[in-house]
């Protein structure tokens, strides 16, 4: 598939590079590390801290997930997805080497330009992690814009 020119509504293959159990159980969590099958949407895919994509294979379904990781990280996204019924089991099965579609970027960002100067506080736990991931990674590789960075997690086990 070629480049749909930053439509956010046309789907994009993605390539699965890299994918890991972040959290085992009924209600297990998966990070897929995909790159685009077609390598010039890099010209234009933009997306912020905080934007997400819908995700899918065809024929099951497709769901939305935000993007978990940063627009400093070049060459790959991220998608942690947990295990919740049809189209998250369809796509648990996937490993390395297989594909699957997404669409986006969509949604707000977070405001990490208004942040700049300040300290930053993250709070979050299990899937709800995942969001917050491109947020600490955007500071991380931008340490001289942002004040302290702390982060708080909480987990059941």
């Amino acid at each position: 598939m070629s480049s749909n020119n930053g439509n956010p509504y046309i789907p994009y293959r993605v390539n699965i590079i890299d994918a890991w159990y972040e959290a085992p159980g009924d209600r297990c969590i998966k990070t897929f590390k995909v790159t685009f099958d077609d390598e010039k949407v890099w010209d234009t895919w933009s997306h912020r801290p905080g934007q997400c994509a819908m995700v899918g294979i065809p024929g099951i379904g497709e769901s939305m997930f935000c993007i978990s990781s940063s627009p400093t990280e070049k060459g790959f996204l991220r998608f942690s997805i947990m295990k919740t019924g049809k189209n998250t089991s369809a796509l648990h099965e996937l490993e390395k080497d297989d594909s699957f579609y997404i669409r986006g970027p969509l949604g707000n960002t977070f405001p990490v330009d208004d942040w700049k100067g300040k300290n930053i506080v993250t709070v979050g736990g299990g899937i709800g992690q995942a969001p917050l991931r491109p947020v600490i990674q955007w500071v991380r590789d931008n340490r001289a814009d942002y004040g302290e960075l702390e982060l708080i997690y909480g987990a059941r086990t």
